[in-house]
């Protein structure tokens, strides 16, 4: 989490405007810690049962998506700003 966290600030970013993707359960753990969002991706070192059970925000099931995923996490943030 710490490090997640120093990267949000030294990007001059608050983390509710974060995301951190990873593909296990210490990822979640760790953008949890950092206050973040967090994406999880299937296929890496845990499986999606217990990528599920750590309730990560958004579940990945193709890192394909990824770019627009983050185009509509944009959009949605823009959205709620005005």
């Amino acid at each position: 989490g710490d490090e997640i966290a120093m990267a949000v600030s030294m990007l001059n970013v608050d983390a509710s405007e974060a995301i951190y993707i990873g593909d296990s359960v210490y990822d979640i753990r760790a953008a949890r810690e950092a206050n973040v969002m967090v994406a999880a991706v299937v296929g890496g070192v845990h499986n999606t049962e217990r990528l599920i059970k750590e309730e990560p925000d958004i579940v990945i099931n193709d890192i394909a998506v990824v770019p627009s995923m983050l185009q509509r996490l944009r959009q949605i943030n823009s959205a709620s700003m005005m």
